[in-house]
């Protein structure tokens, strides 16, 4: 049996935090008072919290100071480092209205004439966010999957805010920081934006020649429950796959926390990427070949950077292998997203989330989860067996 699961609030908790900050050529790991001039704060800040949806939003909860969390919680995340830079630390009334993030917003409405969103796609891996300044120019926001994002960039901000060219030296220093920050187990996203004379209404043409504002670590923490729960799996003969669309280095950081990798195999047999994964066991039409499957699946624990279609292919193949000294497998899979509707029709079992799932995914499974917790599939499993025997 093998249950492919999504990482994001199902093996992890979903409270997204915001503790480093890469700028110019300087780290950051103290949001409160960080050592930027004023105006790059404010281009930081403004960066981050206009390129969110407006059902992101941080509302009162028990805790004085403590923010409950509404819409997306990787803006959410965002949101609280645009308030912690903007208060300088200062504790924050989530009552009121008053608050750093809010400000922007009231600045930038998204009524705003002019104003267009580039909506995010897994293609992509980014999305961005056209808003007209007082002089009636125009800037575009970009935030996104920090390889991708600093792809297209050509300039990033120096520390004292002037710009520099991205040359292979500087692209050298940022990749060194995505990786470290991809080694300690945090989701990492570059922020960058351009100014531009006329609105741009194209996308590929929006989102060239970025100027790189900085990179922001999100830690997502493990579920204190999940590693018990992986090993439960593990002894009732269950392979855990992660499936995820942050980058290899971050997905296996925090597979490795999880449990789900296996000591036993090398590691580079154990994590793929989407795109490598589609390369290898699909043709141009994006049909499975079963041939080349096989040879991937029975050491694989980890797909980084993944799209739906990716695991689309990896259920389909698992169904269908028919290798020698390996059981037929049963396979469950987990998702939220509308996109991921057809791997959960596909599966034998599809779990969809039932906090953070669309009604499409919800539609497509069999069973819904209801507090997008891993431990509640892993007794979902139990409860059928129960009943099975």
């Amino acid at each position: 049996t093998t249950i492919c699961s999504d990482k994001t609030g199902t093996l992890t908790t979903s409270r997204m935090t915001v503790v480093k900050v890469f700028c110019g050529s300087r780290i950051f790991s103290t949001l409160s008072n960080i050592a930027l001039p004023n105006p790059l704060k404010i281009a930081f800040m403004e960066a981050a919290v206009v390129n969110t949806m407006s059902k992101s939003n941080l509302v009162a909860g028990p805790t004085l100071g403590v923010p409950v969390y509404t819409g997306n919680d990787t803006e959410c995340g965002l949101l609280v480092m645009a308030n912690t830079i903007g208060t300088g630390g200062g504790t924050i009334d989530y009552n009121g209205h008053d608050m750093p993030y809010k400000d922007i917003r009231k600045r930038y409405p998204e009524d705003q004439d002019g104003r267009k969103q580039f909506t995010f796609s897994s293609a992509r891996k980014r999305m961005s966010t056209r808003v007209r300044l007082p002089n009636g120019k125009y800037k575009i926001f970009t935030k996104g999957a920090a390889e991708m994002v600093t792809a297209i960039c050509t300039h990033r901000v120096t520390v004292d805010g002037g710009l520099e060219v991205m040359s292979s030296a500087v692209r050298a220093e940022v990749e060194a920081v995505i990786a470290s920050f991809a080694d300690e187990a945090l989701r990492t996203l570059c922020i960058a934006y351009k100014e531009c004379d006329s609105p741009i209404e194209d996308v590929e043409e929006a989102e060239k020649g970025m100027v790189m504002i900085g990179l922001v670590g999100i830690e997502d923490p493990v579920r204190a429950e999940v590693p018990d729960a992986i090993k439960d799996c593990a002894k009732a003969g269950i392979v855990v796959r992660m499936v995820t669309g942050d980058n290899m280095r971050t997905a296996a950081a925090i597979a490795k926390k999880c449990g789900i990798i296996d000591d036993s195999i090398p590691m580079e047999h154990q994590v793929i990427d989407g795109k490598t994964f589609r390369e290898k066991v699909s043709d141009k039409d994006n049909n499975l070949i079963q041939s080349e499957f096989d040879k991937i699946w029975p050491s694989l624990r980890v797909m980084g950077r993944s799209t739906p279609l990716d695991k689309h292919l990896l259920v389909s193949g698992l169904q269908a292998s028919r290798m020698e000294g390996m059981p037929v497998q049963t396979v469950a899979v987990t998702g939220d997203g509308t996109n991921d509707a057809p791997a959960l029709k596909k599966a034998d079992v599809g779990f969809a989330m039932g906090i953070q799932g669309t009604d499409v995914a919800k539609n497509a499974s069999d069973v819904i989860i209801m507090d997008d917790n891993f431990v509640s599939i892993v007794r979902a499993v139990m409860w059928g067996r129960c009943v099975y025997d």
